[in-house]
């Protein structure tokens, strides 16, 4: 990134105010134009008068149409009609518009997610695990930061991306779009910890039965270890 401080501190001790183009009219000055702060001459006649306020003087090949544009700047000269054009006020007002683009922080890319975002999202690819069919992940984003607005946090949302996707491949589930996840539902808060399989109900369970056993006369209960 440049500096322009050097420049700011030049166009403020130049001359203020617009700058304006002054020809010269008779045949010793037709090829010398000059920058001038006043509009139009003093004197409008052969040499420039001392106290005209002059900026600066340019010479060129050409000679010009004088007076083509007697209420104009327009003496046929591109140097001169540039170097009036940027003057101080000019030169200030473009640097002050950029300072203030500078200050402004920069838009993220279209494809710019933080990282908190992206470990979420990809969380399902780590566990073995696919988003369902339709997600996108610009879609999934415009979520994510909804959520992230409401007060929702990244550390909460990456815990409950992981702990889904652990659940979706242990259970072999129907696994949601992506931006259905993140989503007004808050399906990232729910609890998707997997559970081992438990009995029906009415059938006896053997190996519950034993893990109830907490002394060796209850174990000889409950198993009969009498030779037959």
């Amino acid at each position: 990134m440049r500096d322009y401080s050097e420049l700011r501190k030049k166009a403020e001790a130049a001359t203020p105010g617009e700058w304006h183009i002054q020809c010269g009219d008779d045949s010793s000055f037709m090829c010398m134009t000059a920058i001038a702060a006043n509009r139009k001459r003093t004197g409008n006649c052969g040499q420039f008068a001392g106290d005209e306020p002059l900026i600066a003087i340019t010479y060129h090949q050409q000679y010009p149409v004088v007076d083509a544009d007697p209420d104009g700047d327009d003496c046929g000269d591109a140097n001169s009609e540039y170097i009036a054009a940027a003057n101080p006020a000019t030169i200030l007002a473009l640097l002050d518009e950029l300072d203030s683009l500078r200050a402004k922080p920069a838009k993220p890319k279209r494809n710019d997610h933080p990282p908190a975002f992206d470990i979420a999202y990809e969380a399902m690819a780590s566990a073995g695990v696919r988003w369902r069919s339709g997600s996108t992940k610009p879609a999934a984003f415009i979520q994510w930061k909804a959520r992230i607005n409401a007060g929702a946090t990244d550390a909460e949302m990456i815990a409950g991306a992981e702990k889904y996707a652990r659940y979706c491949n242990a259970t072999g589930c129907e696994v949601k779009q992506a931006q259905t996840f993140f989503g007004r539902g808050e399906h990232y808060s729910a609890d998707w910890t997997v559970r081992a399989p438990t009995a029906a109900p009415g059938k006896f369970d053997p190996v519950a039965h034993i893990n109830q056993a907490r002394t060796a006369e209850e174990w000889n209960e409950i198993i009969d270890i009498t030779p037959r």
